[in-house]
């Protein structure tokens, strides 16, 4: 029987990463009061016209690498169960896939909920971060042995379908850490 689940999750934005954004925005109009009045007016005055084009196209490249950073905190996380394989890719802005780690269920060593005081100590050689919000009281992680990371950490927030697809391929001991979220 062939075994397909997968579960898109949108990653909602830090604390952190709200105020990032909102420096971003008081740079941005901190730096068009300069670029687009201040460096022309100065610009005319002296005799050299061509300075204040210049100024636009500086400013007109800034604002668009401003937006394009922007819109890069915009992460969604694709987690894809395909017969007895896991992959987690990460979907950055909507535009750009990346596959972060691509795993068989049946080397998961540990499953459960996720507590992050519990791992506080523990050395990883990778850690994969694909949950839904960060301090959330409902992800899961995943401890595997992977061939190319070794010791990995995964932590990820899978719905109901997408546990009871990863039991289907998962050691029968490590059943009861998945019952429910």
């Amino acid at each position: 029987m062939d075994i397909y689940s997968e579960t898109l999750v949108k990653r909602k934005l830090t604390k952190k990463v709200k105020q990032s954004v909102l420096l971003i925005f008081i740079t941005l109009i901190l730096s068009s009061i300069l670029f687009i009045l201040v460096i022309p007016a100065l610009a005319l005055l002296s005799g050299l016209a061509y300075v204040s084009t210049v100024s636009l196209i500086v400013f007109a490249i800034m604002v668009f690498f401003i937006f394009k950073k922007i819109k890069s905190y915009q992460l969604e996380f694709e987690y894809i169960i395909t017969n007895s394989t896991l992959d987690f890719d990460k979907i950055i802005a909507q535009k750009k896939r990346e596959r972060m780690i691509s795993l068989e269920i049946n080397t998961i060593e540990d499953i459960g909920l996720y507590n992050p005081a519990a791992f506080r100590n523990r050395q990883f050689d990778y850690r994969v971060e694909a949950e839904k919000n960060v301090e959330a009281d409902f992800n899961f992680f995943i401890v595997v042995y992977h061939p190319t990371y070794k010791k990995t950490l995964i932590t990820f927030t899978p719905d109901e379908n997408m546990l009871e697809a990863l039991k289907a391929s998962l050691p029968r001991q490590l059943h009861k850490n998945i019952s429910s979220k």
